[in-house]
């Protein structure tokens, strides 16, 4: 079990003895006017509001509402991330860590970062176990990527969180992302269905949560149980007035979809996000095409 606690400075450090206690030392009436003036201004000078208390994390109160683009995006590159070089620690809602940037966390319920898993290998983890509502986390890559594109995640959902569990509590794989209305999406599941891709988009029907989704594709088989790692990817490339999406799961071809209507997402960010759930991105690999 990995514990994530939030850094609490130290109240008073730097303060004068004197500020703290008073020797009991006999003194002129000089003396002791000029002590106890020294005394008030230290207290002056070393008071203020009380030092933070150390908390777990998920206690800290920040806004769960979508922040604003990250500053400063790096150029659009090819990548593999595996988290390794990352410290174990809370990635807070609207932090930048190397090529992410924590869009939400649904704080304070809600938490995102890095742990280290009984095997010693460091994995992203977006854990939504505190929230009895359902609830999302979002993180981001800082560089908005072109069409022509190759994402692979591999991820597990460790479990379910709410009471009432749905298919769609996992881990939703994304790219094109411009704002949280407008994203391509893939969803490898147990339940019902197995799996599923579509967007989302203004020109959509509306499909709860304020966004509008769109459905391009979905099946029963293969399931992909929670538990396990898994492999989803997306390739994206640029057809007349839109795009192709192709997706796989753990290697095999899921579906191959034209998408030239109701808005196409073309271009964005990659995504880490996740509903109802706890869920552990181990690898993020990106490609880029000439077309």
């Amino acid at each position: 079990m990995s514990t994530w606690m939030a850094k609490g400075a130290r109240g008073g450090v730097g303060c004068p003895a004197s500020a703290r206690k008073v020797g009991g030392h006999r003194v002129r009436n000089v003396a002791l006017l000029g002590i106890m003036l020294a005394l008030l201004i230290a207290a002056t000078s070393c008071s203020g509001p009380a030092a933070p208390r150390v908390v777990p994390f998920h206690e800290a109160a920040t806004s769960s509402s979508e922040l604003a683009a990250p500053p400063a995006s790096p150029v659009a590159a090819p990548f593999r991330e595996d988290f390794g070089d990352y410290p174990v620690g809370r990635w807070r809602e609207g932090s930048v860590h190397g090529l992410w940037f924590v869009s939400y966390d649904s704080s304070p319920c809600g938490r995102v970062g890095i742990v280290r898993l009984s095997s010693g290998r460091k994995v992203y983890r977006a854990d939504l176990s505190r929230c009895h509502s359902l609830r999302a986390t979002k993180t981001i890559t800082r560089a908005n990527y072109p069409t022509n594109i190759t994402v692979t995640w591999r991820f597990r959902v460790v479990r379910k969180t709410l009471k009432v569990k749905k298919d769609w509590h996992t881990a939703w794989l994304g790219l094109a992302h411009t704002t949280d209305n407008a994203w391509n999406t893939l969803l490898l599941k147990r339940g019902i269905q197995g799996w599923e891709a579509g967007k989302f988009s203004p020109k959509c029907p509306h499909g709860g949560s304020n966004r509008n989704q769109c459905y391009f594709g979905a099946a029963k088989r293969p399931q992909f149980a929670d538990g396990r790692w898994h492999l989803g990817r997306i390739v994206q490339r640029a057809i007349p007035g839109g795009v192709a999406m192709t997706v796989y799961g753990d290697g095999r071809k899921l579906g191959t979809f034209r998408d030239t209507r109701r808005a196409p997402n073309t271009v964005g960010n990659v995504l880490l996000y996740n509903e109802g759930s706890i869920v552990d991105f181990a690898g993020v690999w990106v490609s880029l095409a000439s077309r």
